[in-house]
């Protein structure tokens, strides 16, 4: 446990300690020690921001890959920067979660050395990150020649191969659970009703690109 391995620093802590909550106690040690790492506590506030912030990425995916998989549009300049940022910003989560301390259920403590929690990040979600963040379209692009990224135009094959970032919406789960440990219970309700709407209007824009895809197929 945390307090047995600090015990030397709980003296300079009193009885408060116990009042504490985990990442108050943590924050607190890493005071009295004078040392600070680069490990980030699941529950620091900018950390919650940040999985709001890669859920709204991983909706926007959820958008626009099927759209462009089915209708192949002409995407303007700023339509192609913004996948670009998506695609780095999928690669900093990956930086970022490889930084994030974790809860071992066994030993029910807070694991926040950074060998541990490399090999259970990569045990866990470390392939489904990384290959959501990979530009397989560009890959494929650079191989065959000829192709401006900034033309906003992409042909059948580049188009498929852009689908594989679908892997992304795996994603939805984790970070869903996870904000739902943070939502009050006095607005559990409203939330609940919230992800039932946004399940049904994905599920109704996944279908309609699914049935242009098809009728594109059979022409």
């Amino acid at each position: 446990m945390i307090e047995e391995r600090h015990a030397h620093l709980l003296k300079g802590l009193g009885t408060s300690f116990r009042n504490l909550t985990v990442y108050e106690r943590s924050e607190a040690m890493l005071k009295l020690s004078g040392k600070r790492t680069c490990i980030c506590h699941p529950n620091a506030f900018w950390r919650t921001l940040w999985d709001v912030f890669m859920l709204v990425l991983v909706l926007y995916s959820a958008w626009s890959i099927p759209l462009i998989v089915a209708f192949r549009p002409t995407q303007p300049v700023w339509w192609v920067i913004i996948e670009f940022c998506v695609d780095a910003m999928f690669l900093l989560d990956v930086i970022i979660n490889f930084r994030t301390a974790y809860r071992d259920v066994e030993r029910h403590e807070l694991v926040e050395e950074y060998t541990p929690i490399m090999w259970n990040y990569l045990q866990s979600w470390f392939i489904i990150d990384f290959v959501a963040c990979i530009p397989f379209e560009l890959i494929v692009a650079a191989a065959q020649g000829g192709y401006d990224p900034l033309s906003g135009t992409a042909g059948d094959q580049l188009a498929v191969v852009g689908v594989v970032k679908i892997v992304r919406l795996l994603r939805l789960s984790r970070v869903i659970k996870f904000l739902n440990n943070k939502v009050n219970f006095a607005i559990a309700n409203a939330a609940g009703a919230v992800q039932l709407i946004g399940i049904v209007l994905f599920l109704t824009h996944w279908m309609a690109c699914a049935f242009a895809t098809l009728q594109q197929w059979q022409l």
